[in-house]
């Protein structure tokens, strides 16, 4: 009898504490979702300019005027850098004649002057040097590859309306854009 008392008071207690616990439980379980989606477009784009001739490659950056077609919407003003590629065997070397604007910063050249919709920044121009009349084949160099990346990112302005210096580590994902 004891023990049949005993029993069914534990099971007493497991049924209080199920029913204390119960709304616990279902608050930590509980999940919702949300749907929906707002479009977001940012207002700038930008084109890469480049000319390959007698070993230099030469870059330049647009802030297109009008990203949407639309005349009433021009550019937001953008900061812009880049980088170029050629391999290790026949290195790129920076030509300093017309970068003064372009300053190396991290492996990066970063244009000093925020470009305003429809500007184009000052050409940087790299060279190739070095390079041999014939490669290990017998051929005559005529053409190189030359890779140039480049990034931009939107001005950003203080509390006095002075320029702040360019976030590279904002990242802008345009993957849910046209």
């Amino acid at each position: 009898m004891k023990r049949k008392n005993l029993v069914l008071s534990i099971f007493a207690l497991l049924l209080i504490a199920c029913a204390v616990l119960n709304p616990a439980v279902a608050y930590f379980t509980d999940n919702t979702a949300a749907t929906g989606a707002i479009p977001v477009t940012f207002q700038y784009q930008t084109e890469i300019h480049e000319d390959f001739k007698d070993w230099l490659k030469t870059v330049q950056i647009e802030n297109v005027k009008n990203p949407t077609g639309d005349p009433e919407v021009e550019s937001d003003p953008i900061w812009v850098r880049v980088k170029a590629f050629s391999g290790e065997t026949y290195p790129l070397v920076e030509n300093k004649e017309g970068n003064a604007s372009w300053v190396l910063k991290d492996g990066w050249w970063e244009y000093q002057l925020p470009l305003a919709a429809g500007e184009l920044t000052g050409p940087i121009t790299f060279e190739i040097t070095n390079i041999p009349e014939k490669d290990a084949e017998d051929h005559m160099f005529t053409s190189f590859n030359v890779a140039v990346v480049y990034e931009s990112t939107l001005v950003h302005y203080n509390a006095d309306g002075s320029l702040k210096a360019p976030d590279w580590s904002i990242v802008l994902d345009t993957s849910g854009q046209p």
